[in-house]
């Protein structure tokens, strides 16, 4: 059943298309991966679903509801998270502040402004009721020792900062994850824990929409592929069809 679904959405900045007429969907409870060459566009589908960009014409539906241009905190609300491209967590908070401000999304206000993080996060600690076990929780799901609750994001690995924004990203329970570029910085056996979790986190009940350059990792852990090249998409596919596609050979892999 479908979980998400777009038709017919363009993008276009100062009159180049970034994307256009895209129509896709995300399945519930499936990893579905996004792939192309640099410029393809992929981070902007993602901008669009999540409203940090809106669409020039198009639909996105989730829930029976169009989100285009819908508020980001709504959008959250409704069940959508994400992770971005470059490594987007607060390195001089705690992990727990970290894990709290993704959670955020379940009280009844907007996103947090910048300016009111601190006041956000004494407010909550002021009001622990479920906060606590659900930090505990969403730690525990991602792998993250206990004892790094309150240490500060910037003394941490890689991996475990990856984990952090997963975690993040988890605490407002979403049904959908979209994760752009998760395995960027990590070595081999990192990567693998990471697929590790996006596996744990279908099992959880949760559709995952994955962005990477890896294409072998991308390859071992989705169940469908979309393409996408010069803001079109090209192909749509299990791993298999998208590697036999001499279209996509000639366009992604320059075959």
């Amino acid at each position: 059943m479908s979980l998400l679904k777009t038709t017919g959405i363009c993008k276009s900045f100062g009159g180049l298309a970034a994307i256009s007429n895209v129509s896709m969907e995300v399945r519930e409870q499936e990893i579905l991966a996004l792939i192309g060459p640099n410029g393809a566009g992929k981070t902007t589908l993602l901008n669009l679903i999540t409203n940090f960009t809106t669409p020039d014409s198009g639909s996105i539906i989730l829930a029976n509801q169009d989100i285009a241009g819908l508020a980001r905190h709504k959008i959250v609300k409704l069940g959508i998270a994400r992770t971005f491209q470059s490594l987007t967590v607060f390195e001089n908070l705690s992990v727990s502040d970290n894990i709290t401000i993704g959670h955020s999304s379940k009280v009844e206000s907007s996103l947090l402004d910048m300016c009111n993080i601190a006041a956000y996060l004494k407010g909550k600690r002021e009001h622990k009721h479920g906060l606590r076990e659900k930090i505990a929780e969403v730690m525990a799901f991602v792998g993250l020792d206990p004892g790094l609750a309150k240490d500060r994001v910037h003394v941490l690995s890689m991996i475990d900062k990856k984990r952090v924004a997963i975690a993040s990203a988890l605490a407002s329970g979403p049904t959908l994850l979209l994760l752009d570029e998760p395995l960027a910085g990590l070595n081999q056996s990192e990567s693998q824990e990471v697929l590790g979790l996006i596996r744990k986190a279908k099992g959880a009940g949760i559709a995952v929409l994955l962005i990477d350059h890896n294409l072998e990792a991308v390859m071992s852990i989705a169940e469908r592929v979309l393409v996408l090249n010069f803001g079109e998409l090209i192909k749509t596919g299990t791993p298999e069809e998208i590697i036999s596609s001499k279209r996509v050979s000639e366009v992604y892999l320059g075959k």
